[in-house]
């Protein structure tokens, strides 16, 4: 059920985004028309809870794309609509193929063939800070919306949470270009509409401040052959658990904050050196100072 996903606001004038598309000389879109370069390779992926971005990156085995696993967790199918659909209410149903709850990637397989799409080019001469970025994603339910920005950093083997005993790590590229909840998953390009990232969270503490997981870490995923799921928290460590650590950088929980007073300050620590789900140390705070 991927119609209650669809926005109620009107919908986007597709038939002049495709009479653009066509007047363009083959492929040779200037770098200044990114957008219409990345349409046919973008994708916005449904699923019951909510939306996100993707971008194809194979024609193999009626295509495969690449979104954030955030997207598409908890789903086996999923909901795809392409810019280039001439019916605003088409969808191709997808197949999770497999993911990477670490690097917050995910890998997903048309279920029948697609004509008209187009896979993503990508950056293979590296970018550097103060180069232009773009975007094409479906921010708040406003959809094939394009933002531009610029590289403020590249942050190897950087590590991020997004909630308790969620933990990431991946290269990241920080960027100034505007990301909202729906871009997620969806394309951060190059002036020449090459990929160099996957668009993937925001700072929740400040503004300006982007993060897409950068090609390195999308090609390793690509090449891997498994999914690669974080051990679940035992139940017997849940209770009173307010926060959770990863000091090892692996995407792993390795320590645990409880708050055993229930006031919402942690007072008791327990530490999991070796992660195999065994407390090697515990240390207590009773005056939670």
């Amino acid at each position: 059920n991927f119609s209650s996903i669809f926005s109620q606001k009107a919908a986007t004038d597709f038939t002049s985004i495709q009479d653009a598309t066509r007047s363009s000389s083959g492929n040779t879109v200037s770098p200044q028309n990114v957008f219409l370069k990345v349409l046919p390779s973008a994708v916005k992926v449904l699923t019951n809870d909510g939306h996100g971005t993707g971008v194809i990156i194979s024609k193999k085995n009626n295509g495969y794309l690449i979104t954030n696993h955030h997207v598409i967790d908890g789903y086996q199918t999923v909901g795809l609509v392409f810019g280039t659909d001439q019916d605003n209410d088409a969808v191709t149903l997808g197949e999770v193929v497999r993911y990477d709850e670490v690097s917050d990637l995910a890998l997903v397989r048309l279920k029948t063939e697609k004509p008209g799409i187009l896979p993503i080019e990508i950056n293979k001469d590296g970018i550097q800070i103060g180069d232009d970025v773009h975007a094409v994603g479906h921010p708040l339910g406003e959809d094939w919306t394009y933002t531009r920005g610029y590289v403020s950093q590249q942050r190897k083997n950087y590590s991020w949470q997004t909630d308790v005993g969620e933990h990431h790590v991946a290269d990241v590229i920080q960027t100034q270009t505007p990301i909202n909840p729906g871009n997620s998953g969806g394309p951060l390009v190059d002036n020449f509409g090459r990929l160099v990232g996957i668009n993937s969270f925001r700072s929740g503490s400040g503004e300006g401040i982007n993060f897409a997981v950068a090609n390195s870490t999308v090609q390793k995923f690509l090449k891997s052959r498994a999914s690669v799921q974080r051990p679940s928290i035992p139940e017997k460590f849940r209770e009173n658990l307010v926060s959770t650590g990863d000091e090892n950088k692996n995407g792993i929980v390795d320590l645990y904050y409880w708050d055993d007073n229930k006031n919402e300050v942690w007072d008791t620590l327990g530490i999991d050196t070796d992660e195999d789900l065994t407390l090697d140390q515990l240390a207590f705070d009773e005056n939670e100072n």
